[in-house]
């Protein structure tokens, strides 16, 4: 009888990357980035597990970013755009500016609220999808666990690699909201987990010198480009991959006479 190969199932993406949520620590990976992604004919990917971070720098994709992925549909995870992905077989292609064409890319996976993405995941298991939004409120609030002691391998030194710093977010960034094309949604409650506001998070920090100002800095922001008449807002929507509960991994806000190009 002979031998399967280690290739059967794999297969090439090309794909834009529409999310990037913010590392988490792993025992066998040092740490992931789940990732969104979608392909040119509108088939979204969450792809994972990736150490963004450790690859070369010529294979660190942003957001907006066209990369190449061999990929394969998870066994263990019956998400519909669950992949697992061979982390050396990922380069990055090019980078897309244009917000004409971001917004033609990422209108392939919109919906048009989360109630109707609610159905969608119980009839057959999508589990990631675009939304138009309008903002109720943003709040923070403290850390649930601390790594320290629900991940103790963080402080662990590895033989094969060196460990690069990874803070912990010190809070949880919610963000309530209604969706916009359904007159009958009674509002939503979501963690914001998107790497950039992490990010943002730290720039604010080392500016104003203290995590309270640079929390208050990071709503301030938000609540002003929702407040933007000439724009609308949209979200990322995926859920946990233990729960049926949705998180928005990125939010975006496109002009509202933007018109998807016709390729």
């Amino acid at each position: 009888m002979e031998g399967h190969s280690p290739d059967v199932g794999w297969q090439e993406q090309r794909a834009l990357i529409i999310g990037r949520a913010y590392p988490e620590p792993s025992k066998r990976h040092i740490e992931t980035v789940c990732t969104g992604a979608i392909t040119e004919d509108g088939k979204v990917l969450r792809l994972y597990p990736i150490s963004l971070r450790y690859l070369d720098d010529t294979q660190q994709y942003k957001l907006w970013s066209w990369a190449r992925f061999r990929v394969k549909k998870s066994a263990d995870d019956h998400r519909k755009e669950s992949y697992r992905v061979q982390e050396n077989s990922i380069s990055v292609i090019s980078h897309v500016d244009s917000p004409a064409e971001q917004f033609t890319l990422l209108s392939k996976a919109i919906v048009s609220d989360r109630e109707t993405l609610e159905e969608m995941y119980h009839k057959d298991w999508t589990s990631i999808g675009v939304v138009e939004i309008d903002l109720v409120k943003i709040e923070a609030t403290a850390a649930k666990a601390d790594w320290s002691a629900t991940k103790p391998y963080t402080r662990q030194s590895r033989l094969d690699v060196e460990v690069k710093p990874l803070e912990q977010p010190p809070f949880e960034l919610r963000i309530w909201f209604r969706c916009k094309n359904n007159a009958g949604c009674k509002g939503h409650e979501s963690n914001l987990i998107g790497w950039e506001y992490m990010e943002a998070f730290r720039n604010f920090r080392e500016r104003y010198g203290s995590e309270s100002a640079a929390i208050d800095k990071i709503k301030e922001a938000l609540v002003q480009r929702f407040s933007d008449s000439q724009k609308s807002a949209y979200a990322l929507l995926g859920t946990h991959s233990r729960h049926p509960i949705w998180m928005v991994a990125q939010l975006y806000f496109f002009r509202k006479d933007l018109q998807p190009l016709m390729f």
